[in-house]
């Protein structure tokens, strides 16, 4: 702990090159000096009861911001400490100070403006209590989180809250219109709403918004992106096959609170009795092809195989499983058009606008407005046809995860590759 706290006082008070310069020699000399056994052992004993003394004065610390500010509050601020030292000290993703200034001013901003609340909005139904779970506080990127999530990652992250609210005997709501926009929604009603969750599902319960925002105890959720003890984190721990499995098992009792509204059923079942032949054997399959294995790779995210080990495994499976078909679900053209030339007939993919190239930040042409809802269709239905495959080869992504948790452990065969 003392030698962190020392770093990031240099790393404050010195130049970059000059910081590096003193840390290089420091670390040489603390391998010189501890190179033996004995040598290690006499610093220990030399430094003991300094370190015992340095670790007592941090723990009662710690333990007076737990009794005055509480668990949760000290939770986000050592988070913050620690953000805040790996921004500057980090050997791989160094920060400059003035951005780390700004990713804690954006943090806290975070923590505070997007915190839990307790409200009260009008007299209607006072025996219960509506949990409003809102969207994620950033809609755009910045410093503190530079890439927008796509739509099932938020469906996810609304998962975990129903299973909140459900566990907490609060009825839960899902409100996308009177917060902060997603930039997956229009800026036109779609299906007689704006509010982006209502474009493809049903809420999860009876009541309509307007009701909730006229009743006397509502609580609004966190728009920071919470793990509960219920389900799997939001994160993609591996193995990725255990935590798939585990997905669609946990996930299970709060997933069926959530129902796709009439339009989006009737769209997907149009295009699954247009894709799927009858008693047809379908492998399904799914791998990233932007942003996963590119430049703009996502830290934390999955990468994905290469085209080539994709193909062998797909013929190893199909033989393996007995399977007649697949069906591909990528968002990359070229990738699709290279499965195609290996299966030919055998490949089923559900016709949509692809990316061509690489999309950036700043420009990307499936996620333009008046292209944003259909986009976000046609991605919501290749993932639920993917659950509907009889067994499923894929890289882990936040939409085969979604797939996993529709497919309910239904597939005769299921291998996430790591």
């Amino acid at each position: 702990m003392g030698g962190k706290i020392v770093k990031l006082m240099l790393r404050v008070l010195l130049p970059v090159r000059l910081y590096d310069t003193v840390i290089a020699r420091w670390e040489t000399t603390k391998k010189i000096m501890t190179g033996t056994k004995v040598l290690k052992i006499f610093w220990t004993i030399v430094f003991l009861p300094f370190t015992l003394l340095f670790s007592l004065i941090f723990s009662l610390i710690k333990v007076i911001l737990v009794w005055v500010f509480g668990v949760g509050a000290f939770g986000k601020l050592r988070y913050a400490v620690k953000m805040f030292s790996d921004d500057l000290t980090s050997k791989t993703d160094r920060k400059s100070f003035r951005v780390a200034v700004r990713r804690q001013q954006l943090f806290f901003e975070l923590v505070w403006k997007g915190r839990e609340r307790k409200m009260s909005y009008g007299k209607k139904n006072p025996d219960k209590t509506f949990y409003v779970i809102r969207p994620y506080y950033f809609s755009e990127g910045n410093e503190l989180s530079p890439f927008r999530s796509h739509l099932l990652y938020n469906y996810y992250r609304n998962l975990q809250y129903i299973a909140y609210a459900v566990n907490k005997n609060w009825i839960p709501v899902i409100d996308w219109e009177n917060f902060t926009p997603l930039p997956h929604q229009e800026e036109f009603p779609v299906n007689g709403t704006k509010n982006g969750w209502e474009y493809f599902w049903n809420q999860p319960s009876q009541y309509t918004l307007d009701e909730v925002y006229q009743s006397k105890n509502v609580i609004l959720s966190d728009q920071n992106t919470i793990d509960t003890p219920y389900i799997p984190p939001c994160k993609y721990p591996k193995p990725y096959q255990k935590n798939a499995e585990k997905c669609a098992i946990l996930c299970a009792p709060y997933d069926k609170f959530i129902t796709f509204n009439q339009p989006t059923r009737q769209y997907i079942e149009e295009r699954y009795k247009q894709i799927f032949p009858e008693r047809a054997r379908i492998l399904g399959v799914s791998v990233r092809g932007t942003i996963y294995n590119s430049t703009q790779h996502l830290p934390g995210h999955p990468d994905q195989p290469t085209v080539g080990k994709l193909l062998q495994a797909i013929h190893i499976h199909m033989k393996d499983w007995d399977m007649t078909h697949l069906f591909f679900a990528c968002e990359l053209e070229t990738i699709v058009d290279e499965v195609r030339k290996e299966f030919g007939e055998a490949l089923l993919v559900l016709p949509r606008e692809r990316y061509t190239r690489e999309p950036q930040v700043n420009d990307n042409p499936l996620y333009e407005p008046s292209h944003r809802y259909q986009t976000n269709l046609d991605y919501v239905t290749e993932m639920a046809l993917l659950s509907r495959c009889n067994s499923l080869l894929a890289a882990y992504s936040g939409g085969v995860r979604i797939a996993v948790i529709w497919n309910g452990g239904s597939y005769e065969h299921m291998e996430i590759m790591e």
